[in-house]
């Protein structure tokens, strides 16, 4: 990007040269709204990569998001402001799981999520602490060996029961 004027680069590549300014800085603290919006998919993994690894180095970054996918995915602990008050302050999977915050809130929680919140509830033993996506929702279904429970099977839809045992292969 060094080469080509600013007005020459697209939106997303805009927004890549200015959240990689910042980070030069090496703040103590990144603080990012919607950070990925509006960019491909390609674009916005750059992105996290890079602000992740400055997590890992131990830098503080605060999303504003109102993508709770990304929030499930990225956030270590989620703060939920509903009416301009803060009504919890959680690990994403906490907050998923507590209906009264989610519907002060207006909230709905990832499908993946939700998915693996059923699973459970009909008898699964799914870690919701490691549900980040629908990948790590298929290493968690893999782990439960659901299908030697003949009961657990009985009681699920014909096509969760497919969709384990596809999962499983």
């Amino acid at each position: 990007y060094f080469s080509r004027s600013p007005f020459e680069l697209s939106g997303g590549e805009k927004r890549r040269v200015a959240i990689a300014g910042i980070l030069a800085f090496n703040p103590e603290i990144l603080i990012l709204d919607e950070p990925t919006v509006g960019l491909d998919p390609e674009g916005a993994k750059e992105i996290m990569d890079s602000i992740m690894a400055k997590n890992a180095e131990g830098m503080t970054i605060v999303f504003i998001t109102h993508d709770m996918e990304f929030a499930l995915k990225n956030a270590h602990r989620m703060a939920v402001i509903s009416d301009g008050k803060l009504i919890a302050y959680k690990k994403p999977y906490e907050v998923f799981q507590d209906q009264e915050v989610m519907d002060k809130a207006s909230l709905v929680p990832p499908k993946a999520f939700e998915y693996a919140l059923k699973l459970k509830e009909g008898g699964l033993d799914i870690d919701l602490e490691k549900v980040k996506d629908s990948k790590s929702l298929a290493e968690e279904i893999k782990r439960c060996r659901v299908c030697t429970d003949l009961d657990l099977l009985d009681s699920m839809s014909h096509s969760t029961h497919l969709f384990i045992e596809w999962i499983q292969e």
